[in-house]
């Protein structure tokens, strides 16, 4: 069966660093569903996020838009809904548009274009305690899935958990929906956007998938020495963290489980792309692949991501075309704010009259050559203003409230370990970079002003409430919060 235009499957997993992936190099992590895309598509190896945390990050790739100018900076924001996404326009070039399963949307909008939404996501509630829904919460000792403590890394190993089933149900309900769709329709191009909880933390695997890489893998050798040779910042985070007071097995369990969640989510991906072809499917299908953020794993101290090393702030991103008709490495840096105008190009979708800030890559894949992109990446974590910026192989990072900045060269060090800032060599770039940091508006009291703003217009803010877990729990039963309908966490009758 083909269409006049191809089909897009967009899969998006989250918190998947590229450097547990055999594709980017991993000689030990089975991945060979995404590495199959790899080999007969288009590979990205300086692919970005526009902040490493999971909602701004997501919302900022729906729009095409960078966080703060969109007013989502923090988990607890809401994306308003007039602000078009990459559903709409492809809806708007004829295509059926469906969402299956996480897309971490906050508020009563849980489509935000997507024509059709078939599976449901994974509750705010279910991190505090008490679940409305038939997920049980993630709590224990801590919350297991917060990627800002230590409780995950104290609860890691070989089991079952609710995120781990909520994929389950995910890839169930988006293969029955293309099922669906060959028998109802067939002559509309689709996209299908399937939101995957995994690799995120809890660090709990499936047992067979754990016992691959139990005392195979393991946290990479972190010092007292170490510690203290990092920027204050991340000093502040590991202290708040606490994950230097892990016992050291603990840490390796964890890394373990997260392979065994990437080799997971790795079948769950062999399983969409099957379904594809036993309807004959994929050689009409564009298949995309990346992740809202990555996981840094014990590099230099961090885990978890709200930080601009590439761990953290690096994404993998695979682009496989009808029968394999481009493939190619691209080393040149990109972002995930390409990601609509790049479908927009891909589907012929009608133009729009928003200034975005990412552009097409299609250009790229086909072999053209394109000026180099300024890569943008913003975090807002314990209330800071903090932004990267990249262009070529330089990165600068820069943090409101400290005197000192990072500046690397990653084509000289990759691994981030030695700060170029003082270094005269890189006088011209870091003056360059500094001025391309608030070229485009971005400035230290943009957080204050977007919350304020936000108050104004009658916009909820859950950390005042939800993400501190005070008033939504009273005695164990889930209390009102503004702005969040909990009866929309009803997956009951739209997992089966």
């Amino acid at each position: 069966m083909k269409n006049r235009k191809p089909n897009i499957l967009f899969l998006l997993s989250d918190q998947h660093t590229p450097s547990v992936m055999g594709c980017y190099g991993n000689g030990t992590v089975q991945t060979p569903n995404l590495d199959r895309l790899a080999n007969e598509g288009v590979v990205f190896d300086g692919f970005y996020c526009n902040s490493p945390l999971c909602v701004p990050s997501r919302m900022s790739m729906l729009t095409g838009r960078y966080p703060w100018k969109i007013d989502v900076l923090k988990n607890q924001h809401t994306l308003d809904s007039r602000i078009p996404t990459f559903a709409h326009m492809v809806a708007g070039a004829g295509y059926r548009t469906a969402l299956a399963g996480r897309m971490h949307f906050v508020g009563d909008d849980q489509r935000h274009g997507f024509q059709e939404r078939v599976g449901g996501d994974f509750g705010i509630y279910a991190y505090h305690a008490v679940s409305p829904t038939n997920f049980a919460p993630l709590n224990r000792d801590g919350c297991i899935a917060d990627g800002t403590q230590a409780a995950p890394l104290l609860h890691a190993g070989s089991g079952d958990t609710e995120t781990i089933e909520l994929d389950r149900r995910t890839n169930a309900a988006a293969r029955e929906w293309i099922d669906r769709y060959v028998r109802e329709d067939g002559a509309h191009p689709f996209l299908l956007t399937v939101g995957y909880f995994s690799p995120h933390c809890p660090f709990i695997a499936p047992p067979e998938y754990f016992k691959r890489y139990e005392g195979i893998v393991g946290h990479p050798d972190f010092t007292e020495g170490d510690y203290e040779q990092l920027h204050p910042i991340h000093k502040t985070y590991a202290d708040i963290c606490g994950a230097r007071k892990v016992p050291p097995d603990n840490l390796d369990r964890a890394v373990a489980a997260y392979y065994g969640l990437v080799n997971y989510l790795d079948d769950l991906v062999g399983e969409i792309l099957a379904t594809l072809e036993a309807h004959g499917l994929l050689d009409n299908t564009i298949v995309i692949y990346s992740s809202d953020h990555g996981e840094m794993l014990g590099a230099h101290g961090r885990w978890h991501k709200d930080c601009f090393f590439d761990q953290s702030a690096r994404v993998p991103f695979i682009v496989r075309f009808p029968d394999g008709s481009v493939r190619r490495r691209i080393a040149e840096p990109s972002s995930l704010v390409d990601l609509l105008p790049t479908l927009v190009d891909l589907t012929g979708a009608p133009g729009h009259t928003l200034d975005l800030d990412g552009r097409s890559l299609v250009p790229l894949m086909r072999g053209k050559a394109c000026e180099p992109s300024i890569i943008r990446c913003e975090d807002y974590l314990h209330g800071a203003c903090n932004r990267m910026i990249r262009l070529g192989d330089i990165k600068l990072c820069f943090y409101s409230g400290y005197d000192r900045q990072e500046l690397y060269d990653l084509a000289a060090d990759p691994g981030e370990t030695h700060n170029r800032i003082d270094d005269p060599n890189y006088a011209s770039m870091r003056e360059t970079l500094t001025k391309l940091l608030f070229s485009d508006g971005w400035h230290t009291n943009v957080l204050a002003d977007t919350e304020a703003r936000l108050q104004k217009i009658g916009f909820h803010d859950l950390s005042k409430s939800a993400w501190q877990g005070t008033t939504l729990i009273k005695d164990g039963v889930v209390t009102d919060v503004p702005g969040y309908d909990i009866g929309m966490l009803d997956y009951k009758s739209k997992l089966v």
